[in-house]
């Protein structure tokens, strides 16, 4: 007879009594640990294989837990999609926190160049080709946080057939990227019941609603569903220079006389229709020259306060302001020869050395102002039937007001529940998280708390 011993809180002891016992055990034993090496260790050696140790130039006092590579959406066309991957920086569980999908920049640019390294990740590269650590990155909000280049031809993203190089649209994209992410949790599956955000900023904004719409449409159908909770969109737009010719004037960056054209006979707008249509008129052509001068070449069109990168042999250098206080102008370019590395590209795990390109609002974005973002809120809060729960206010990043944002919800079991939260960004730029990094790691980590950005006290 075998007798059962209580010897923990997982671990079954068995007290063997004779030979046949030990036969009979040993088989057992053999039993489980073919089963797991052949059925689990393989899934442990993929994720493993794409741990990153250290990425060069790294701050050696900086351990993260960190992964990239690519996951397979399409064996028959041979698309892959990269990713990287940073646990949170918690003294939770990482498989306990929440799970953010952040696809950052316009349709076709590098969410792994623009938004991990110059907006919201751990690492900001410097001049020197060191890896400065970001003081607000987002994985220290307890959150883990996935990155991909979308669509394919984007980033490190590639396809062995030429033709998924071409004609990529919303539709197909979201498509895309909804089988990268059942496909990523199939490699990592201790994520998988993880309450799960997606967010993304600028053009590619627009693609979130639609992912979040596949999502709930595959949880309809599976068993193990994936666990949206919420989504935080930056700076979308409805279509780019909507606004900016009243932005330009306001801040006093044109003349009354260009104005006053602008609004009779071309705006930026209408300009911008007729280049993507290939018929450009006269008028506008002549009033966009206008434009380009009194604007002048050495301002960023996403951030009006930013200055430009300067070369450090430029006569202009002297009139740049310190990086303390600005931020760094350079930190696009800085990304752009980091990337380019042979030795960064071999620790991403980049499957042969190759030319990495960044592309295929806050209130001081002259593409996508303020006020665009703020109409589309309201008409979703209109749309859904909303209310408003907290009228246009300050919200606080520490002492200092970080910018203004009104909430919108509904009442429900006797309480008042937020679904919708507008929250600008004082002296933001169209990639917010670039130029205020601080203020908004504050919203951030008051969107994982489904509540609104404190104000006053």
């Amino acid at each position: 007879m075998m007798n059962f011993l209580d010897c923990g809180l997982w671990l079954c002891c068995v007290e063997i009594q004779s030979t046949e016992e030990l036969l009979y055990w040993g088989k057992m034993v053999f039993l489980l640990w073919f089963m797991f090496y052949f059925t689990l260790c393989p899934l442990f050696s993929k994720t493993n294989s794409e741990q990153i140790h250290s990425l060069p130039g790294q701050p050696k006092n900086l351990i993260l837990k960190q992964y990239s590579g690519y996951i397979v959406t399409d064996e028959s066309r041979g698309r892959s999609s990269f990713y990287y991957f940073v646990e949170a920086q918690s003294k939770r569980s990482p498989a306990l926190v929440p799970l953010t999908l952040w696809l950052g920049g316009a349709h076709g640019c590098s969410s792994v160049g623009k938004a991990l390294f110059t907006e919201n990740g751990p690492f900001r590269p410097g001049k020197d080709g060191m890896l400065k650590r970001n003081a607000c990155s987002w994985n220290l909000a307890e959150s883990n946080m996935l990155y991909v280049d979308s669509p394919i031809g984007t980033g490190f993203s590639f396809s062995k057939t030429r033709s998924d190089y071409n004609g990529w649209n919303a539709t197909m994209t979201v498509n895309e990227n909804m089988r990268f992410l059942v496909k990523w949790f199939e490699k990592f599956p201790k994520y998988r019941n993880s309450d799960f955000y997606l967010g993304g900023d600028g053009l590619i904004g627009h693609l979130v609603p639609q992912l979040a719409t596949l999502v709930l449409e595959y949880n309809e159908s599976n068993v193990t569903p994936i666990n949206l909770k919420g989504l935080a969109i930056g700076n979308l737009g409805r279509g780019p220079y909507k606004y900016t010719d009243d932005y330009l004037w306001y801040h006093g960056v044109i003349s009354q006389e260009l104005y006053t054209k602008l609004k009779t006979i071309c705006s930026s707008e209408k300009a911008y229709d007729e280049i993507h249509r290939g018929n450009t008129s006269k008028d506008c052509e002549k009033i966009m020259s206008e434009l380009d001068k009194e604007i002048g070449e050495d301002v960023d069109m996403d951030s009006l306060l930013m200055p430009i990168c300067v070369p450090s042999n430029s006569s202009l250098k002297h009139h740049v302001a310190s990086e303390d206080i600005i931020g760094d102008p350079c930190l696009y370019d800085n990304t752009m020869v980091y990337l380019n590395r042979p030795e960064v590209q071999k620790a991403l795990h980049i499957n042969k050395t190759q030319h990495w390109d960044e592309c295929r609002g806050g209130d001081q974005d002259m593409t996508y102002p303020v006020v665009e973002t703020r109409g589309l809120a309201h008409m979703l809060a209109k749309d859904l039937k909303l209310v408003r729960l907290r009228k246009n206010e300050p919200w606080y990043n520490g002492p200092q007001v970080g910018g203004w944002s009104e909430s919108y919800g509904n009442l429900r079991e006797g309480k008042n529940f937020t679904y919708l939260t507008f929250a600008s960004v004082k002296g933001g730029s169209h990639f917010a998280p670039s130029s205020n990094p601080s203020e908004v790691f504050t919203l951030f980590k008051s969107f994982l708390k489904g509540s609104p950005p404190k104000g006053a006290l």
